[in-house]
């Protein structure tokens, strides 16, 4: 880890990926982060990025008007390395 990445307590993370994140997508890993705290998401095991020595979860809740993935690594201290963001979308009860 570098000097400039994020840790606390409960999460670690590289701040270039944040930042990156902001500028493509408008919300950094701090927000993404939320999504975790919330307690409101569904999880799944991504079996194609995950490896002998490294498990990796993608969590996916709300944030705002928004779907919000959150790729990490359950560590003790959860390693955030990867998030996306979907609208959300209607949809009619007559289309289902």
């Amino acid at each position: 880890m570098d000097e400039d990445d994020y840790r606390d307590d409960g999460y670690e993370w590289s701040e270039a990926k944040s930042a990156d994140r902001m500028a493509r997508s408008g919300f950094d890993f701090h927000a993404a982060r939320r999504v975790l705290e919330s307690d409101r998401y569904v999880e799944r095991w991504d079996e194609r990025h995950s490896g002998l020595d490294e498990e990796r979860v993608v969590a996916t809740g709300m944030l705002g008007p928004a779907y919000i993935s959150v790729v990490y690594t359950p560590r003790g201290v959860g390693n955030v390395s990867s998030a996306r963001s979907k609208p959300m979308t209607t949809t009619s009860p007559t289309s289902w």
